[in-house]
């Protein structure tokens, strides 16, 4: 299907570059469309765009990680948010409005992601149809004097405040996580062996645990150039590409820090087994053989244990588990039942100046959320701002190398927060701020670091 769509939008890309060669081209992609690859999609696009449409109770970190996509499937140029909905849409189950502040939380999570236009879908909304009932900027009663309206103005104003400084700004990473779509297609659409695994799932998991810290993250091709990042995540890297291997070795070998997991170098670009043993190419980098690989069923549970170390402790095991030999990697958790009770569950290799680190299971998201915050740790990765977990932080560096971090406030209590020494503006009211600073319920501020 990819190839399919991507060819009716070549033809049309074609005719339009001949005919306007000096206007820019895009059309809307969708979040998270197994379909429809990105990364493909953006090489024949000047300006990546997208339509946002996140369901009622939605965690923040899955529309950050849609942003962030975006923007890096286009090497970190700017995006633009093509459609989203001023409030309610029409075609989901149940369609509650946006609670008050969430239109501009989102409008501006969006900015601070690396967008540098917010567009909605629609403008007036229609007397009839399957939209009717779709929300729109100028609502069934057509005046300007609605919550709805109001809010919508209000996005407008903080936009053309924040475009002189934040327009044409980039973002810049110490994170990246790896995703393949063609991976996406191995895993999901084989016949076996478990039709649990959910790939992109497994992705927003690990993107939680690291938006927690409050690092920022690109969402790259196994393939792109990893010298940039301290630390890369590859969840479920089932398949390997041709030199993807040896771009992860030379990542580690130069003092990266890389992190993958269960059902990982199982197959080839052709979805051929490596016949030398799992996980096949990596496993000179990680130090281990999976000699078997253990789906398990909802009812089946085990645990992760970790005697020392900040990690110490007991977890949930599920999903998966693995019996796993170490060829000079360090075991540093076991599982704790069945019959590879005692064998290697977390191990770490290293790898020339850096560590590969293996996850065998599925745990948690508090365990997650330890793993995160200790392999940023050891990465020499800190917090874009030390303001706790109850506020997002993003930034966004300008072309004169000024920092704009915007801080979220995603919670419906107000949350006050102590910022670390330096001269900061407010860029949305031009007011100094410095030591501690109160964000509303469902609000954003964004500072400017002098």
């Amino acid at each position: 299907m990819n190839d399919s769509l991507l060819g009716c939008y070549r033809i049309e890309e074609d005719i339009l570059r001949a005919v306007t060669p000096d206007v820019p081209l895009t059309t809307n992609l969708m979040v998270a469309f197994k379909p429809v690859d990105v990364y493909d999609w953006a090489k024949h696009m000047d300006i990546v765009s997208f339509d946002m449409y996140p369901a009622p109770g939605t965690v923040p970190s899955w529309n950050a990680l849609q942003h962030d996509l975006m923007r890096s499937a286009k090497e970190g140029l700017p995006h633009l948010v093509m459609e989203q909905s001023p409030s309610q849409v029409n075609w989901q189950p149940q369609n509650p409005h946006k609670r008050p502040g969430q239109m501009r939380l989102h409008s501006l999570q969006g900015v601070a992601h690396g967008a540098d236009g917010i567009l909605f879908f629609q403008w007036r909304q229609s007397r009839a149809g399957a939209e009717m009932f779709h929300s729109a900027v100028v609502t069934h009663e057509g005046d300007e004097h609605n919550r709805i309206f109001k809010q919508a103005a209000q996005v407008g104003a903080d936009l053309a405040r924040l475009a002189p400084v934040v327009a044409g700004a980039r973002t810049q990473s110490d994170v990246a996580i790896l995703l393949d779509w063609e991976n996406w297609w191995a895993v999901e659409y084989l016949p076996g062996p478990s039709d649990r695994l959910q790939y992109m799932e497994m992705i927003g998991r690990y993107y939680h645990a690291f938006h927690q810290q409050n690092v920022s993250i690109d969402i790259v091709k196994p393939d792109s150039d990893l010298s940039k990042y301290r630390l890369v995540v590859a969840p479920l890297l089932h398949m390997l590409r041709p030199g993807v291997a040896h771009n992860l070795e030379s990542f580690v070998e130069q003092g990266g820090t890389l992190l993958t997991t269960f059902f990982s170098g199982i197959v080839d670009e052709n979805d051929h087994v490596g016949m030398s043993g799992y996980p096949a190419e990596l496993r000179k980098l990680l130090g281990i053989h999976v000699e078997e690989f253990d789906p398990l069923t909802p009812t089946m549970t085990n645990t992760l244990e970790i005697k020392e170390g900040a990690l110490a402790g007991s977890y949930p095991s599920e999903l998966w588990g693995e019996l796993i030999h170490t060829e000079g990697a360090h075991t540093l958790g076991v599982f704790g039942s069945d019959y590879y009770a005692q064998q290697p569950a977390l191990t770490v290799n290293h790898f020339g100046s850096g560590h590969a680190y293996y996850l065998a299971t599925q745990s948690t998201p508090e365990f997650l959320d330890k793993l995160a915050r200790e392999l940023c740790q050891q990465a020499n990765i800190a917090a874009l701002l030390p303001v706790g977990k109850n506020i997002e932080v993003a930034r966004r560096i300008t072309s004169t190398g000024e920092s704009v971090y915007f801080l979220l406030n995603h919670t419906r209590q107000a949350q006050t927060v102590t910022l670390p020494d330096g001269n900061f503006t407010s860029v949305l009211d031009e007011k100094a701020i410095a030591g501690q600073i109160t964000i509303p319920a469902m609000d954003v501020i964004v500072l400017k670091k002098h």
